[in-house]
């Protein structure tokens, strides 16, 4: 076999620790190799990477875009970053291999004049190769104007977006558009350590549409990058939270001002797939005896999304081996709701399932265009001579009734049943990634009277809003005991 051959085998079965080795003339760890071969050989279209820090992240994506410039031809990396010295550390990183690679410093076009010469334009923000590929640095700083008009074009290429947790939304909508003519062929990869959940990057980062790369402290250690002297050292100086970001590579499941745990919301998830898997509507447990509930989030003119959902109470028996009181079973939306359209469905979902022998609870939201969908389904309910359908206006502007001194409004004390039933795991529901998005988004905060309200994300929560509605407290059994 010569060169030209064993070289399109390595290439062929992916050999990046044989291709490090041959360009770098280097050596890389296990979770490196793995790292790598996904960015240098482009193998998803959206890459999540967190990491612990000082595992070696920046150096494994250097070196897969090193091998990626050398592997293509006319492709573009941009490398984006929320500030001008981050944007410059991959960068620094990849002009450093540039200068000690034989075969990148070949098709890169620098200037010459000794070992100083070419060290200086390999550290430019730009830097072009006779192959047709490229790379640059950009930041987001500011309102990122700086990425207007730069795109990967119709060749594509590859972002990069460095600490990616604190890029903002206005810079992401830009960011978007640099994707190019042909997003097919482009490639977007995210780095980041995971302060907050509150952004795009955590919304990636459980997304199934995105590939996520994890490595914690136990991995680093595996990976021979670390060892357990040096992690246990860093328990002892850091706090809680500084470690589970910066060594467990772990978004921390609930900040000072969240209203719900992440875990908590995945295990009510779990119980969901567990208990009602494979689940039939028609085969609820209970239904008959217990509330059948339906609850809706109306949509403010086409501002956000009519949400609705489907489940039941189960009265407590007080019997070992309770089931789960609140249980949702299907979720629904519209992204655009006309009222007497939105009543409509409500009413087609009730009789779907209506017999008169079983108890219907349908909670509304009454704020604003939500009160014409309350009135259109009560005299639904009335002209069809439903029986046992009590049809709830829901108010969140309203004072609780339960502990006022406490809530500002009955949001507030609603929202903090569901987080009291999520909690002591008394309500199940279906994996959905929006719902989960927007609870882990809610926070809260106190009134100026000392009260606790609600600090709504910048979107609208209207999934999160009707999950609440679903367990809304307006008539037993549904009144809450909060201690």
């Amino acid at each position: 076999m010569d060169d030209k051959q064993l070289m399109e085998k390595v290439i062929r079965e992916k050999d990046v620790k044989f291709l490090v080795r041959y360009f770098f003339k280097e050596n890389i760890s296990p979770l490196q190799e793995v790292l790598i071969r996904k960015i240098a050989f482009c193998e998803h279209k959206k890459l999540s990477v967190c990491a612990m820090t000082r595992w070696g992240k920046s150096y494994a994506v250097s070196r897969g875009i090193g091998l990626f410039i050398l592997l293509n031809k006319n492709k573009k990396i941009f490398f984006l970053a929320p500030t001008n010295e981050q944007s410059l550390i991959l960068r620094d990183y990849l002009s450093e291999l540039v200068y000690k690679c034989p075969s990148l410093k070949e098709v890169a076009h620098l200037e010459r004049g000794g070992d100083g010469a070419i060290t200086k334009h390999a550290s430019r923000s730009r830097q072009t190769f006779s192959n047709g590929c490229e790379y640059r640095v950009f930041t987001t700083h500011g309102t990122a104007e700086g990425l207007m008009g730069h795109g990967l074009g119709s060749e594509g290429g590859v972002l990069v977006l460095d600490e990616s947790c604190l890029i903002d939304e206005e810079a992401r909508a830009k960011i978007n558009r640099m994707l190019g003519d042909n997003p097919e062929k482009s490639y977007v990869i995210e780095l980041f350590n995971p302060w907050d959940r509150s952004n795009k990057s955590f919304d990636h980062y459980v997304s199934s549409d995105w590939e996520s790369f994890h490595v914690g402290w136990r991995e680093a250690i595996e990976d021979g990058r670390t060892t357990q002297e040096f992690v246990d050292e860093q328990r002892r100086e850091l706090t809680s939270l500084e470690f589970e970001v910066l060594y467990e590579s772990n978004f921390p499941s609930q900040s000072e001002d969240s209203i719900f745990d992440l875990q908590k919301i995945n295990e009510a998830v779990e119980r969901f797939n567990t208990d009602m898997s494979p689940f039939n509507i028609n085969n609820m447990n209970g239904f008959g005896e217990n509330n059948i509930i339906i609850s809706c989030d109306v949509s403010d003119k086409g501002l956000d999304v009519s949400a609705w959902m489907i489940g039941e109470y189960i009265k407590p028996r007080g019997s070992e081996g309770e089931p789960t009181p609140f249980r949702v079973y299907e979720i629904f939306h519209e992204d655009k709701s006309e009222n007497q359209e939105l009543a409509g469905k409500l009413i087609n979902l009730l009789t779907k399932y209506y017999d008169p022998k079983k108890s219907f609870v349908i909670n509304i939201d009454c704020i604003g265009v939500g009160t014409g969908v309350v009135s259109r389904v009560r005299e639904e309910v009335e002209k069809r001579g439903y029986q046992n359908v009590e049809v709830v206006g829901s108010h969140f502007g309203e004072t609780p009734l339960i502990q006022p001194e406490r809530f500002s409004n009955s949001k507030a004390m609603n929202y903090f049943r569901l987080k009291e039933l999520i909690d002591e795991g008394l309500i199940l529901f279906p994996n959905h990634s929006k719902l989960k998005k927007e609870l882990i988004s809610m926070k809260w905060g106190f009134t100026g009277a000392s009260k606790i309200k609600i600090i709504d994300p910048i979107k609208s929560p209207d999934y999160a809003d009707c999950l609440t509605y679903f367990v809304w407290y307006s008539t037993p059994p549904y009144s809450p005991h909060i201690a």
